[in-house]
């Protein structure tokens, strides 16, 4: 197990000084447990192919493809149905042909991945209003997607909560109830 690939997701920003301090704390502590897995991180960050964050390379996530890549409403909105969609019918196909590069890339370290870890921190809320639902969903996304691929996930120093409507916390339910580990 020491030469596994080890998927990094929910990094939001290596920017945000809290962010990196609970990252670079996982990012050692998943290479002190298995001393040669390969890292990947999938941030919500811009970033260059070239950029890293303590010798782990980036692949984007569903949330920048979605609502980080434009800032326009109306192409967030059509970039959320693409990524819901074309990531749905990829993993169901495994066809790359709707994929943008950057989202082929994610989700082919989706794939590979023999661990997917969703990184700290306190992100899994919503506020009880469309925009928050759709983050949520977002942030769900790469569960679902991974245990689609039947992929092990653990959810790595979690702050969890509050949902506020009956689809907030359905939602929640039952794609947590999938996760294999969940530490909070």
């Amino acid at each position: 197990l020491n030469s596994m690939k080890i998927l990094l997701t929910h990094f939001f920003s290596k920017k945000n000084k809290g962010d990196a301090a609970i990252n670079s704390v996982v990012v050692s502590q998943l290479k002190r447990t298995y001393p040669d897995a390969q890292i990947t991180i999938s941030s919500s960050d811009v970033f260059k192919r070239k950029d890293q964050f303590e010798g782990a390379k980036f692949v984007s996530s569903f949330l920048y493809e979605s609502l980080y890549a434009s800032k326009n409403p109306v192409m967030r909105i059509a970039r959320t149905l693409y990524v819901i969609v074309a990531s749905s019918l990829w993993s169901l196909t495994k066809r790359d042909l709707l994929l943008s590069n950057r989202l082929r890339d994610y989700l082919h370290a989706l794939q590979s991945a023999d661990l997917i870890v969703a990184t700290g921190g306190g992100y899994l809320y919503a506020r009880n209003n469309i925009r928050e639902d759709i983050v949520l969903v977002l942030q769900l996304w790469p569960i679902v997607i991974a245990k689609l691929l039947r992929k092990h996930v653990l959810m790595y120093a979690q702050s969890i909560g509050p949902f506020n409507n009956w689809f907030e916390k359905f939602m929640a339910k039952n794609i947590l109830n999938t996760v294999d580990v969940i530490m909070t």
